[in-house]
């Protein structure tokens, strides 16, 4: 594959070099809902990082938010709680002088500071550890966009290519459930590492 201005191959191989990426499974997709379980690890050696539920104090995990990862609310009884989670991700970035992305930064950046706020927690070093925004959802719709981009018409815009759709182009088998946080944090290395040589 031909280099273009923009390096999609250098800037997944940047990513690889100097971030953990993360995923998290949550309650829902809205303002008031937080994340139920976090994964992560380091993009260039795999090294698992942190692989846990957390502990929710809801009535019951949404059915569907249910349906998606088949997490219920007697898994998280005896999860740990968002505190010492969030501190043990924020602590590795920090000790590794390490960014965080994830396949939707920005949809996992704000369930983790939903989730610090809806715990009475302070989420200034969740944003500075995420305050690069590198996203690899972004990286990887550029990456894939001229071969398999499908314009949404009456939105002036490409549709967004899901993480399983990437992996399925790209030849990626994922390891476990899709839709779990450690499987999905898999995923997204070995795509970060198939999009840095696919040349």
């Amino acid at each position: 594959m031909k280099k273009t201005a923009f390096s999609t191959q250098d800037h997944a191989q940047y990513i690889i070099e100097n971030c953990i990426v993360i995923d998290t499974e949550t309650t829902g997709l809205e303002d008031n809902d937080i994340a139920i379980e976090l994964a992560a690890a380091d993009a260039k050696t795999g090294t698992e990082i942190i692989d846990t539920l957390i502990h929710c104090e809801w009535g019951e995990v949404p059915a569907e938010a249910f349906a998606v990862h088949g997490i219920g609310i007697k898994d998280l009884k005896n999860a740990p709680r968002a505190a010492s989670v969030i501190a043990q991700l924020t602590n590795a970035a920090s000790n590794n002088h390490k960014q965080i992305t994830a396949y939707n930064i920005h949809f996992d950046n704000r369930m983790l500071l939903q989730t610090a706020e809806a715990n009475d927690l302070c989420n200034e070093r969740i944003e500075h550890a995420m305050g690069a925004q590198l996203c690899i959802m972004e990286l990887a719709n550029r990456h894939f966009l001229k071969d398999y981009g499908v314009w949404k018409h009456g939105h002036s815009q490409f549709s967004r290519l899901s993480l399983v759709r990437c992996c399925e182009i790209a030849g990626i088998k994922f390891q476990g459930k899709a839709h779990r946080a450690m499987s999905d944090v898999r995923a997204s290395i070995d795509l970060l590492h198939f999009i840095a040589n696919d040349r």
